[in-house]
């Protein structure tokens, strides 16, 4: 009886443990790769965010690093990653897609990725 009562105490601590202990940026670290501190964890919190507004009011907005991904003289496209941590290599679970023409957001999109992603795609825009 007591290697089961000891075993049970073990994974409740762990279970604690690992429920408080994420990093900044939403990783867990028990999960997390070591090398991946500097990737988002979190969810994009575009609540924030609306069409209309100027490259600089979003990006400041979303309090995140963003990639440019696409541009032309009339038009740019920013992505944003969400990781996902999982026991093995985390991966890109989601990418955040924001469309800016002459200067003004003019449509994102969220785009879940497959798994084991882990460069951003070029969006094709629906």
């Amino acid at each position: 009886m007591k290697p089961i009562v000891a075993l049970m105490g073990i994974i409740a601590i762990g279970s604690i443990a690992t429920s408080c202990a994420t990093t900044k940026g939403g990783a867990n670290w028990w999960l997390a790769d070591f090398d991946k501190y500097d990737k988002n964890y979190r969810n994009f919190g575009t609540e924030s965010i609306v069409i209309g507004m100027t490259v600089e009011e979003t990006l400041s907005q979303l309090k995140m690093k963003a990639r440019k991904i696409e541009e032309s003289s009339d038009y740019q496209v920013y992505a944003y990653e969400k990781w996902i941590a999982v026991v093995g290599d985390d991966y890109i679970d989601e990418v955040l897609y924001l469309r800016f023409e002459n200067g003004f957001l003019s449509k994102w999109q969220i785009k879940k990725m497959e798994r084991n992603t882990i460069n951003i795609p070029i969006i094709i825009w629906n």
